[in-house]
């Protein structure tokens, strides 16, 4: 097998192409190995505007899924031991379950392949369904070398929230094309009542500028060192079954520590919620929130379906209002699915990067961005003048809506150099290198990444076929430390999948491991280019003495000009922090915590809004770019201050009387800052069209000059100058205007003389009454017929009751009788029914009567 080198797919400035031969891509594509995302960073001039990207490849047959691992949903009602009986009775093992997705993760042994085990649970008639467990990618692309100059404002960094003009990255800005987000904070800075959950490769929970922004469990405790999950007490004091789980969860590695030793998901948590308004550092959209940190991704980048589904259900059990997922795959997930659909029933917004190949996802999907999920958001990237970035995925139908993405600022870990013979750039000399095997390495200056001197296998020439030799670094101390790693800049050009760049470590310089499994390494190109290189060494952590060796192995034929190393360092993560540790990054990921942060934003100014007006207010106040037409469903950016500013949707819409040409309606005013109301209104089955606008304050309308024999629907909406707000319920009419006949809809229609006499729709009588309606007099014939007269003949008494005061008095005391027995009726013997019906009959009796006197002198 072989590791993907890449922590990205492509970059912001070039076209998404190969990065090894047309010949070796088709090699690719017939044996089915498609890396969906490309993970690490390519060096670039701090002062170009272009930005190469490269990639090796990988010669892992499986590199889309686990090739051991499957994924079992079985039907309701099927008990644990018939679950259990068919792993067992195969086998297999069970991994772990999710019960709240009734989810079981299996797996393999090795003389059971992937596809005997999906054949085996697909078959069986318990099962719903059975997919691989598929591999997810996060969604960044890294500038490398970006400009920073530690006296320049963090603020103008900062141009997605606000642009002014001001060149980062080499790109000038375009005055306005930010999320306007200090005009927002006048509303809303966030707050820590607001959890977001950052599903990710985990976060610097310690960094200076997110510590007073991170979730902490409500349901464990103590811990004594905030920044050292390991001074828990022991005790699953919530009992989730996850021990002191106070700060989140690591999913990758089942511990309490969700540290983030990749930069992913600290950059993304970050964006959403940096500290603001501290006088330090920088700031996030939000200014204040509780950010809870759930890694999933490991330190390449790559997670797991299963691994994401438990993070996913974690973050809703424990309150997470918004998931920002800026990740994805190219495969569809029935279990990725379930769970975000989870998520929708439980009022929780996902927000999803749209990826970064520069496709159009409505043509070719990308998950979760491409879920149809009412409670998804997905997230395409703009540059700093407002275009859609020419890395970003796009959809008219599937992408929702765009952010910035390109060349932004975020929080970073804190990574140090161990000391010693570290960091090395290869400038004086081999000193305690050493080297060996066929072909000695050796430092030369004709090619290096910096400044004039690199160490290579083959200086000469290609390197020759049956090639095994090895480089071997200073010994280093790892005793003290924790998440290390090696990180270095690698040329290269070897045969794919035939000759292997190894990298392996010891503790003692003669048992030799290779940190990433048997028969993993680079291979492939970097098309002429050194790029930069980070490799997980933290299982050696701990160790007083560590060796570190790189070792070229080749086969019999096809030789190539071969591996060059320069700017060598071993890092740890650390708690100390100097104040430099942020970085610039693009890609649709750092576009979706942008939506993310604004939902927060709206969240703490109206805590229980429902995730379907969240999801509304954020796409509806968006500003729209002619760029954008056609690429993204809402065919803008979004607008922090605008999606605040919104008015709130009116509620309540019901119909309170219909008389032969007119309707009346009222509804509840939910805003205090619209102008106004906008009514709309359909017939039938046709679209709706604006019939009027009322203003502020209106709660009530009479829509007059009907035509008969049709019954209508009708919406309402406030309105502001930063836009509409959502619509209200649909209110129908009950009956056709004009029509003397029943039709049942929906929208509170019906009672109208209770209606008329009481004043409103509303309130404990008319539910009352209402009640009694459909469930006594709607169950009987001779009820049904009564009904059907009293639709015909009560909009005209409705009419004549609603402006005499003291016939609207008289009604409500001649209704208490029945309001008091309609209260009372809880069954439905016959005898009870016989009672009441008799006073109703002969009370609607009178009614039709005086109704039809009152009609012929009309």
């Amino acid at each position: 097998m072989m590791l993907s080198v890449f922590r990205h797919e492509r970059t912001a400035e070039t076209p998404l192409k190969g990065n090894i031969s047309n010949y070796y891509m088709m090699k690719i594509l017939i044996i089915s190995i498609t890396l969906i995302f490309f993970l690490f960073s390519s060096p670039v001039n701090s002062t170009s505007a272009s930005i190469n990207s490269y990639k090796l490849t990988s010669t892992q047959k499986n590199d889309t899924f686990a090739s051991n691992e499957i994924l079992v949903k079985f039907k309701k009602g099927v008990s644990e031991n018939s679950k259990g009986r068919i792993y067992l009775q195969s086998g297999l093992s069970l991994i772990r379950s999710f019960p709240v997705m009734e989810v079981q993760h299996i797996g393999l042994p090795p003389s059971v392949s992937l596809e005997d085990a999906l054949r085996l649970y697909r078959q069986n008639p318990s099962v719903e369904y059975a997919e691989p467990n598929y591999f997810i990618y996060a969604c960044q692309v890294f500038p490398n070398d970006p400009p920073f100059d530690p006296e320049d404002s963090n603020y103008g960094i900062l141009w997605g929230l606000d642009n002014f003009g001001q060149t980062i990255g080499g790109r000038l800005g375009l005055p306005g094309a930010d999320i306007n987000a200090p005009d927002a904070w006048e509303i809303s800075t966030g707050g820590e009542e607001v959890i977001i959950a950052v599903i990710d490769t985990g976060v610097a929970f310690s960094h200076p500028d997110l510590v007073a922004n991170m979730w902490t469990n409500p349901g464990e405790d103590p811990w004594a060192d905030p920044t050292d999950p390991a001074t828990g007490n022991g005790i699953d004091d919530d009992g989730d079954g996850k021990v002191d789980d106070w700060r989140g969860w690591d999913f990758v590695e089942g511990s309490n520590d969700p540290i983030d030793y990749h930069g992913h998901g600290t950059h993304v948590g970050g964006t959403i919620a940096a500290m603001g308004d501290n006088g330090e550092g920088i700031t996030g959209v939000m200014w204040k929130a509780s950010i809870m940190p759930l890694r999933f991704l490991n330190t390449n980048g790559i997670g797991t379906v299963s691994d994401a589904i438990g993070a996913i259900e974690y973050a809703v059990e424990k309150g997470a209002r918004v998931i920002n997922a800026s990740w994805g795959m190219n495969n569809f997930s029935e279990f990725l699915f379930d769970a975000i659909q989870f998520c929708n029933e439980e009022g929780v917004l996902v927000v999803a990067a749209a990826g970064n190949s520069d496709l159009n996802i409505d043509n070719n999907p990308f998950y979760p961005a491409s879920y149809d999920l009412p409670n998804i958001i997905s997230v395409a990237a703009t540059d700093q003048r407002d275009t859609l970035a020419s890395f970003s995925n796009w959809g008219p139908s599937t992408v929702d809506v765009a952010a910035p993405g390109v060349t932004i600022y975020s929080t970073w870990p804190s990574w140090h150099s161990v000391g010693g013979s570290f960091p090395d750039d290869i400038e004086s000399g081999p000193g305690d290198w050493e080297t060996g095997g066929t072909t000695p390495w050796v430092i030369v200056a004709t090619e290096h990444r910096s400044p004039t001197h690199c160490w290579t296998d083959s200086p000469w020439g290609d390197y020759g076929n049956n090639t095994n030799s090895w480089l071997i670094l200073p010994m280093v101390d790892l005793s003290r430390k924790r998440l290390s790693s090696l990180t270095y800049y690698l040329r290269m050009e070897t045969e794919p999948y035939r000759d292997l760049l190894y990298v392996e470590a010891s503790v003692d310089g003669i048992e030799w491991t290779n940190i990433y499994g048997q028969g993993v390494g680079y291979t492939g190109s970097t098309e002429g280019t050194f790029v930069n290189i980070s490799d997980d060494i933290s299982a050696f952590d701990g160790e007083p003495t560590v060796y570190i060796r790189f070792r070229l192995v080749t086969d019999h034929q096809n030789t190539f000009d071969g591996v060059s190393i320069d700017d060598v360092d071993i890092t740890s993560v650390s708690h100390i922090y100097d104040g430099d540790e942020f970085q610039f990054l693009e890609g649709t990921s750092m576009a979706a915590p942008h939506v993310s942060g604004l939902a927060g934003l709206i969240l703490a100014k109206y805590p229980t809004l429902p995730s379907d007006h969240l999801r509304w207010r954020i796409l509806n106040g968006t500003d729209a770019l002619e760029g954008l037409m056609g690429k993204v469903a809402t065919g803008g950016k979004i607008n922090a201050n605008n999606s605040l500013r919104l008015p709130a949707a009116p509620s309540g819409l019901s119909i309170s009387r219909v008389y032969e040409t007119d309707v009346e309606f009222d509804w509840a005013d939910n805003s205090a800052d619209e102008e106004g109301f906008k009514i709309e209104r359909r017939e039938q089955d046709s679209e709706y069209m604006e019939i009027a606008q009322v203003g502020p304050e209106t709660t009530g309308y009479l829509d007059t000059d009907l035509a008969g024999e049709t019954s209508y629907t009708y919406r309402v909406r406030a309105y502001n100058s930063y836009g509409n707000s959502g619509y209200t319920n649909e209110a129908v009419t009950a009956i056709s205007v004009g029509d003397s006949g029943l039709s049942r809809g929906g929208g509170g229609g019906g009672c109208f003389i209770a209606t008329a006499a009481y004043g409103s729709p509303h309130g404990r009588s008319i539910d009352l009454l209402r009640a009694f309606r459909d469930e006594y007099l709607m169950a009987h014939p001779i009820g049904r017929k009564w009904v059907d007269l009293y639709y015909r003949y009560s909009p005209i008494m409705a009419g004549f009751i609603t402006y005499r005061p003291v016939i609207r008095k008289g009604v409500r005391v001649a209704l208490y009788p029945f309001v008091a027995l309609s209260a009372a009726m809880t069954t439905r013997s016959n005898s009870r029914i016989i009672l009441i019906l008799a006073p109703i009959l002969f009370f609607f009796s009178a009614i039709i009567t005086i109704a039809r006197t009152d009609k012929s002198r009309l």
